[in-house]
């Protein structure tokens, strides 16, 4: 899965999760989904609003908080995070592209 930055209708390639960060990243897909309704899947796309991404934050604060993760895990989402953060602090969207 990619993720894309998008600011004034411009796209910027920002990463590429590999397999392991995909993997990681289920146990997140799955409670963003129960809170939202929303389904990130890694084969898909999905656009979201810079208005979007506030409350994706605000889920990932909780999700950190009421999960006990591994150190690799905790070290995965705290980089993830810190790049959906940086996204939202430009003001822009996000696009995840899928495999």
């Amino acid at each position: 899965m990619n993720i894309i930055e998008i600011n004034d209708k411009k796209e910027k390639y920002i990463k590429k999760l590999n397999d392991l960060e995909c993997y990681y990243l289920q146990d997140f897909v799955e409670f963003y989904k129960s809170k939202t309704g929303y389904f990130i899947d890694i084969y898909g796309d999905l656009k979201l609003p810079n208005s979007s991404i506030e409350t994706m934050l605000n889920i990932a604060n909780i999700f950190l908080k009421s999960n006990q993760l591994t150190k690799d895990k905790q070290k995965f989402y705290n980089e993830f995070f810190g790049i959906i953060r940086s996204i939202y602090n430009n003001g822009s969207d996000i696009f995840f592209v899928g495999d």
